[in-house]
């Protein structure tokens, strides 16, 4: 599951053209978290998915 969310959160990342840094900003979180979360580092936490789901849906 975890290289499911690192290739799924930096693709869409990166095809909507933001930085970690202002997906960082607009999850809550920060910068090193979503840096983490795409080198595999480690999970987000149990809310993060469904707020990463609703801005790619919503924006």
């Amino acid at each position: 599951m975890k290289n499911e969310i690192k290739i799924r959160v930096r693709d869409l990342r990166k095809a909507r053209n933001i930085t970690q840094v202002q997906l960082a900003r607009t999850l809550c979180v920060s910068k090193q978290s979503v840096s983490n979360w795409e080198n595999d580092n480690i999970l987000p936490s149990v809310e993060t998915p469904v707020r990463i789901t609703k801005y790619f849906l919503y924006t």
